[in-house]
């Protein structure tokens, strides 16, 4: 388990450790991801975002063990990011989705929580074990080194019955949407919402995929592999495995390869060249 959020690798302060679900559910032979509205005085302010939030110490409780038989997935620290322990981030992940929009991914309902220290009780006490078995691993972004607040930001990507209710924390958010991602795109673009990069990334996939059983295969081809991201003028993401981005390693670096994200004005623009595509992903005949 991790025992601290914040550590320091190499000299430099790392990033704080958080995590998000994209939580999807089938709708008219597509499907639709929910996304929630900040308020003003919380992080990502006024801009729509997946549920989730930072890593807490009750998160890493060893006391999970006892409730969840599944080990503990680590993730080795590289030059640019931390060791990560998924499990960790999986269960904190749930925690927050619990508390700012009211879906458990668990085998039992408990009462509502609003901190890790009631969370790892109530699913003692109650004997609720969540379900990490449900959430897909999906992408890891690191923010850019020149930014004031920096995050280590797991994405895992969880389907939900397509009745599923949401009942929303009003004291963090203003409200909850429901929309397929080519739908958040084009608000973003028509300026009736705010999309940060993280977000704008993980849509622009999404919106690739036809349906969630492709959505799911794709995530099970992943590799795990962390991006720090380059931005440019807030308006260029250059992520892993794109030669512009400091961290592709050198010898891939050589084939040119493309892997970016475009915040333009009148579109958004995600770029992934094949050569890229491989060196992230699995070939499917090893599932």
């Amino acid at each position: 388990m991790i025992k601290n959020a914040t550590k320091v690798i190499a000299g430099l302060k790392q990033e704080r450790l958080s995590s998000s679900i994209i939580l999807c559910r089938p709708h008219n032979n597509h499907f639709q991801v929910l996304m929630i509205k900040r308020k003003s005085s919380m992080s990502f302010s006024n801009a729509l975002v997946f549920p989730g939030g930072a890593l807490e110490k009750y998160d890493t409780d060893p006391r999970w063990a006892n409730i969840i038989e599944t080990p503990s997935e680590e993730i080795q620290e590289t030059a640019y990011s931390q060791k990560i322990d998924l499990k960790s981030l999986m269960i904190g992940a749930i925690r927050e989705t619990w508390e700012e929009v009211g879906i458990l991914l668990a085998n039992k309902t408990i009462s509502r929580t609003q901190t890790g220290e009631e969370f790892l009780e109530s699913c003692l006490k109650e004997g609720s074990r969540p379900e990490i078995e449900k959430l897909h691993y999906f992408n890891r972004l690191i923010t850019p080194l020149n930014m004031p607040n920096r995050f280590d930001t797991v994405f895992f990507l969880a389907v939900l019955e397509a009745d599923r209710e949401v009942q929303l924390d009003t004291n963090e958010s203003d409200y909850y949407l429901w929309a397929e991602p080519k739908e958040f795109i084009s608000k973003h673009i028509q300026k009736e919402i705010i999309l940060f990069p993280p977000q704008a990334c993980a849509l622009s996939t999404l919106s690739k995929f036809q349906n969630l059983s492709h959505v799911i295969d794709y995530t099970r081809r992943l590799r795990k592999i962390p991006t720090l991201v380059d931005l440019i003028n807030n308006t260029y993401a250059y992520l892993m495995g794109d030669y512009r981005n400091q961290y592709t390693p050198d010898h891939f670096k050589q084939s040119k390869g493309i892997h970016c994200l475009e915040l333009g004005k009148t579109e958004i623009r995600y770029q992934v060249s094949p050569d890229v595509e491989s060196f992230l992903m699995f070939p499917s005949e090893r599932l």
